[in-house]
């Protein structure tokens, strides 16, 4: 039978601390063959309950518009790793990287032809709102009237 008996708080604490990293090991180890395995895709939690929030309020249009952005962002790394290449020199390892953009040009293509089943007039209303927002919170912090940045005066 194991022995409970703890001379302090910290004592308790410590085995507690000792079992749950255990316990951690235990399922990490379990977890590795799917977890280190480059063909599995996640995201944070919190993202996905982001993700999951945004498709209940604007329906598939979600997916659409954040692969887009993802993408995109994904195809601005390659492009810089390919400016990078070009003037260290290393022609080799630039049209790897050009390869990479095109096969990223390709699916950007693919999915902007790719309509979504419903919410794009709910996403582009929030983004409208959330764009609205962010220029009238900046215009304010500068000081400056929103009438004379959108009438290039600012």
């Amino acid at each position: 039978m194991a022995d409970f008996s703890f001379s302090s708080v910290g004592d308790f604490l410590k085995a507690v601390n000792s079992a749950k990293a255990h316990d951690r090991q235990t399922v990490s180890d379990r977890l590795a063959t799917i977890l280190d395995d480059q063909n599995t895709v996640s995201v944070p939690p919190a993202m996905s309950f982001a993700i999951d929030d945004l498709e209940e309020r604007h329906g598939d249009e979600t997916f659409r518009s954040i692969a887009m952005f993802c993408l995109g962002k994904w195809m601005e790394t390659h492009h810089e790793i390919m400016q990078q290449h070009l003037e260290n020199g290393d022609m080799e390892a630039a049209l790897w990287a050009m390869n990479d953009i095109s096969k990223l040009s390709l699916v950007l293509r693919t999915i902007d032809e790719t309509g979504s089943f419903g919410g794009d007039d709910s996403w582009r209303k929030m983004v409208k709102e959330t764009v609205t927002s962010a220029v009238l919170d900046s215009c304010a912090e500068r000081g400056i009237n929103p009438e004379d940045v959108l009438m290039g005066e600012g």
